[in-house]
């Protein structure tokens, strides 16, 4: 024996012994040690879906997808569900939570559809990148998937054969060019199979959930058809379904209009149920807010009718529906443009002589507020000769008229300068030579 394998039996021994002389509790430690050392599988959400690099540790969509079996169970409650609603036209205590749980689930299977549905998109561009762009209904998409699968020369096959009847007749010319140049030019490029696999399997997840979210919302639809038929008219089967669905008809008639409208609004929507129907989204952005007031207001009074009729057993949705056409005649006055005020014409002006006041006061004063000689004869303009003209202050030029070729002493009277008594007299000595004026009388003296 070798000096190195009798120094390996000595390190051997004294393992053996180190692990004898534990005791049960850090025996126990230890495996548990071990144990957590092993690898370990990792649970993947359906959002990951996106965002994974490899999809080699993805074995089955199906489990990234809790929902859907949650859905199925669903579905099959609501087949073993009676069709009627049952006496009095009332939900029973199943059937309520049906509702609220399928009107739930709508939303979310929706979301679950879109991740699907970007997940297949982003893995099949690479066989047929036109295909999205040509197809753009999600479900006529999956469906030419899972009719054309990863042949696209079996596409005119397909065709030919009336597999492909859901298309259109522009879409299958844009389908047939795109199919032939990518043939022709080798550009499709085939995943593996382990991601053709699960491009199949997300396709057929695709359509269990638009199949299973069709039955929800008929079922919701159906139940508030027959529970509250003036609501129904009023905001559609699938609001008044909603709105059902979180409150319970006796608590919706009791319910203030001004609290309507923030039902169904949540961190993802911030809009209501009642934001959504029909009527509201029917008219502009600027007008939603009055549209939703109103509608409010009459879905009170619709659950109040449906509760009252209810006991009665006389249900009907008259009253909803002319209330419906009530409001959207009044948005529509309410969206109409401002008429155009019609301008009045003047009256026909009659030919004969104004009266004029007469009097000392208004004699003197036409005197002084009448047109001067000189402005006469500026507004005057010679035959055949060039109009003399000046320029102002402001640098505008002004026709001088007849002041050009005549004087003002030709012209005739000025418009006198208006003298007091005491100043004519002092101007009339002054012209005698008899006083010296001063101030403002020798301005006055040589302005005349």
């Amino acid at each position: 024996m070798s000096l190195t394998d009798a120094l390996l039996n000595d390190l051997s021994d004294t393992s053996d012994l180190e692990l004898e002389g534990l005791d049960d509790q850090e025996s126990s430690n230890f495996e548990s040690n071990s144990l957590s050392a092993q690898p370990h599988t990792v649970r993947y959400t359906i959002n990951d879906l996106l965002t994974l690099s490899d999809l080699g540790t993805v074995q089955s969509i199906k489990e990234m997808c809790p929902l859907l079996n949650k859905a199925i169970l669903l579905d099959k409650r609501l087949d073993e569900l009676h069709e009627d609603v049952g006496e009095n036209n009332r939900l029973s205590a199943n059937e309520q939570d049906l509702l609220s749980q399928a009107n739930g689930m709508i939303s979310k299977i929706f979301s679950n559809f879109s991740v699907l549905n970007a997940f297949v998109k982003g893995k099949y561009e690479s066989v047929w990148p036109d295909l999205y762009s040509i197809v753009k209904n999600p479900l006529a998409y999956i469906r030419l998937i899972m009719g054309v699968k990863f042949d696209i020369k079996s596409f005119k096959e397909k065709v030919t054969s009336g597999d492909l009847d859901f298309l259109t007749k522009d879409q299958i010319m844009s389908l047939t060019m795109s199919n032939n140049f990518l043939i022709r030019m080798g550009q499709s490029k085939i995943p593996d199979t382990h991601i053709q696999r699960l491009i199949l399997e997300a396709c057929d997840i695709q359509l269990q959930i638009n199949q299973i979210q069709q039955k929800f919302r008929s079922f919701v639809t159906d139940r508030a058809q027959k529970i509250s038929p003036n609501l129904a008219a009023l905001v559609g089967s699938t609001v008044a379904a909603q709105l059902l669905s979180v409150t319970s008809l006796e608590t919706l008639s009791c319910t203030p209009a001004c609290n309507l409208s923030s039902l169904g609004k949540s961190s993802i929507s911030s809009e209501g149920f009642i934001y959504n129907s029909d009527i509201v989204k029917s008219v502009p952005e600027d007008f939603r807010k009055q549209a939703l007031r109103q509608v409010c207001a009459k879905v009170v009074l619709a659950s109040r009718i449906d509760l009252n009729a209810s006991r009665t057993n006389t249900l009907d949705d008259s009253i909803g529906t002319r209330w419906k056409q009530e409001i959207q005649e009044r948005l529509e006055k309410m969206m109409l443009p401002p008429e155009n005020v019609r301008v009045k014409p003047l009256p026909v002006p009659i030919n004969q002589k104004s009266k004029k006041r007469g009097g000392r006061k208004f004699r003197k004063m036409r005197e002084r507020m009448k047109m001067s000689e000189v402005e006469k004869a500026q507004n005057k303009i010679a035959f055949g000769q060039q109009e003399v003209t000046r320029t102002d202050a402001f640098g505008e030029e002004i026709g001088l008229g007849m002041l050009g070729k005549e004087s003002v002493r030709d012209i005739g009277i000025v418009r006198g300068v208006q003298l007091s008594k005491g100043t004519r007299e002092k101007l009339t000595a002054f012209a005698k030579g008899e006083e010296q004026p001063s101030g403002n009388d020798s301005r006055l003296a040589k302005l005349l």
